[in-house]
């Protein structure tokens, strides 16, 4: 009696790996559209939101955090609002914070709030130093 060698199977290709974002980050991205293309990608369990090639925004755990710097985090802290911290037990925070729940209702506020994250995150690229590169011939 032959038996049968099994047969090897086709690596999936990521196009159908595809899995739909969560709910949230589908609206979020249809409420942003009056801004430009902005798109979502997976990140570390949670989705980036970009515009421009920038990342200014992440949905974590069904939470809207937006890009912050000096000039516009004092408007979190004073609306109440928490700084993304992914590890409870770390102090480790990044230069994102809790979107108010009041602007995540209103499309125009919300719409205020993330251009001035997009203006964070391009301040923030301009002030990192630019890639070290080899000069011509070497």
């Amino acid at each position: 009696m032959k038996t049968k060698t099994p047969r090897k199977r086709r690596p999936v290709s990521p196009a159908h790996r595809k899995v739909m974002p969560p709910p949230i980050v589908i609206k979020m991205v249809s409420r942003l559209a009056p801004l430009g293309a902005v798109m979502a990608r997976p990140m570390f369990g949670g989705h980036g939101l970009f515009l421009d090639a920038l990342m200014f925004g992440l949905v974590w755990s069904d939470t809207v955090y937006f890009k912050v710097d000096d000039e516009t985090q004092g408007d979190y802290e004073n609306a109440g609002m928490k700084p993304f911290k992914p590890y409870a037990d770390r102090e480790t925070s990044f230069s994102y914070f809790e979107v108010p729940p009041a602007v995540l209702e209103k499309a125009e506020i919300l719409g205020k709030y993330a251009i001035k994250a997009h203006a964070a995150a391009r301040r923030a690229q301009a002030k990192k130093k630019p890639a070290r590169r080899s000069p011509p011939g070497r």
